[in-house]
């Protein structure tokens, strides 16, 4: 069989007239008009602007490196540091010969090294290779290392197991112990949950005052009503995991507000699961006991929301009289049935853009489905493909981020989508397509050039009978009321 030498391409393949000026039409269209070109504050720049700091003039002012070389860490390996160390003198004899070792002692990645004279036999310095944190002197403070390790493991959803496979990988002599994994777990903890305190603190009074500029003031007993996004995230997908986490951050500063963490196991609880109960193990086990929740995982972004609302007036003076959440509508009908704030206040709901925007693309391949098993073909060239879909989706989205504030014109840019897949060269239904030459519909840029448009054949429009199977579809995700729930163009990302 002979192989065949060819070779495989490499760089950009020539388009053809008609791709490339659809390419450029998308690139323009992605990009404002040079008399609109305004600079967009990032997520992180508008919250330290809340705070009135200027993340320019900060990154501007700080030239301090990112890492103290004489602070970090490095990869040492051992007999190549042993060749270093026997060719210095000792102090104590003047003689080459120091022999370095590691002595008993090591605590986790902290190791207790002992540097002798073989000349002298005296030992010149024997100590750990790192110091504790801040520089302690104090036994019980941990290492700086091994809380670093514990930190990076952590963050990268990794636990004990994978810091030991790691450390045997890396052929290192020692690796903390399980214990020593926990403990210095727990500082993480407990210093993460204090800052966040810290922060929080800050962030309510930035947001009572971001809250007074817009004309919103608190009552007469200090509390405020603002906007709020709430989701909630687990560890693992597939509403298997034992931990779960629900967030509230202010819809209108981004800042975080509170949050909540449940859990439905407990190793500890589990190993002695069986066995003759000791009261007085689960009386010192009980204040430390992770297991906080009795249920399935899906349960714990209710139950979460149950929590944060209940306790909004006592911890944080606020009132999350609107939320902003996804398209599970299961723990908005929870806080109103709970009835936190009285019947006085009402809690309204809002919803997430991005997954309003994916129910089109949701219902229409749930239409393709549901057809194919009717035997009606509507996926295939030329038809609902999963990219026309994708497309359609997308214009979608687009059509309420761009025109939230009119509702009225809203609902008839979203119905343009649907005319102008089902428009034909002998009936184009274009009429209320975005115009200019920035457009997504072909026909509004040929009209905007003041050119001829373009063959509805080249751009795949539906065929007159499927274009007919959405209406319903597009008639029920234009409705006012849902529209209404996404006029501030508000997402659950940060969450």
């Amino acid at each position: 069989m002979k192989l065949s030498t060819r070779k495989a391409f490499v760089g950009r393949r020539k388009m053809k007239s008609k791709q490339r000026e659809r390419a450029i039409v998308v690139e323009k269209s992605m990009v404002t008009t040079p008399t609109s070109v305004t600079k967009e504050r990032s997520a992180s720049e508008t919250k330290l602007n809340v705070f009135g700091i200027d993340m320019e003039e900060m990154l501007r002012q700080s030239g301090a490196p990112a890492c103290h070389f004489e602070e970090c860490y490095l990869f040492v390996q051992k007999s190549i540091m042993l060749d270093f160390f026997s060719i210095l003198l000792c102090p104590m004899c003047k003689q080459p010969g120091l022999t370095f070792a590691t002595s008993s002692g090591e605590l986790g990645f902290a190791t207790k090294a002992r540097l002798a004279c073989e000349v002298c036999d005296k030992v010149v310095k024997e100590d750990f290779l790192c110091e504790r944190v801040g520089g302690s002197k104090s036994q019980t403070d941990p290492f700086d290392v091994n809380l670093r390790a514990t930190l990076a493991f952590r963050g990268i959803g990794c636990g004990h197991s994978a810091m030991k496979e790691w450390a045997s990988t890396m052929n290192l002599a020692h690796v903390m112990s399980y214990d020593a994994y926990r403990t210095a777990h727990q500082k993480i903890a407990d210093a993460s949950r204090h800052t966040f305190q810290e922060i929080a603190s800050k962030s309510r009074e930035a947001i009572v005052s971001a809250y007074n500029e817009i004309g919103e003031h608190p009552d007469e007993n200090g509390i405020l009503n603002i906007a709020v996004s709430f989701d909630g995230s687990w560890q693992k997908r597939g509403f298997t995991s034992h931990n779960g986490i629900a967030a509230v951050i202010d819809l209108l500063t981004g800042l975080p507000i509170d949050f909540e963490v449940l859990s439905n196991f407990c190793i500890k609880c589990k190993a002695v699961e069986g066995e003759q109960e000791d009261l007085e193990w689960k009386k010192r086990h009980e204040p430390n006991c992770p297991k906080n929740f009795e249920g399935t995982a899906g349960a714990m972004e209710v139950a979460c929301a149950k929590k944060l609302w209940s306790r909004s007036i006592e911890k944080c003076n606020f009132r999350y009289a609107t939320i902003l959440s996804d398209g599970d509508s299961k723990a908005f009908d929870a806080v109103t049935s709970l009835n936190p704030y009285g019947t006085g206040v009402q809690i309204q709901k809002e919803d997430c853009v991005n997954h309003v925007s994916k129910r089109m693309g949701m219902a229409l391949r749930n239409l393709v489905a549901i057809s194919k098993a009717q035997k009606v073909q509507l996926s295939g060239k030329g038809k609902l493909t999963q990219e026309k879909i994708t497309k359609i989706q997308n214009y979608y989205g687009r059509a309420i981020k761009d025109n939230s504030c009119d509702i009225q014109l809203l609902k008839k840019r979203i119905m343009a989508v649907l005319l102008h897949l089902s428009s034909t060269n002998k009936m184009p239904k274009h009429m209320h397509c975005p115009p200019g030459e920035h457009s997504w519909c072909f026909w509004q840029r040929a009209i905007a050039k003041s050119t001829v448009p373009e063959s509805h054949e080249e751009h795949e429009t539906l065929p007159p009978d499927i274009g007919k199977k959405p209406v319903p579809i597009f008639l029920r995700l234009s409705d006012e009321a849902l529209l209404k729930r996404c006029a501030r163009q508000k997402n659950t990302k940060s969450n």
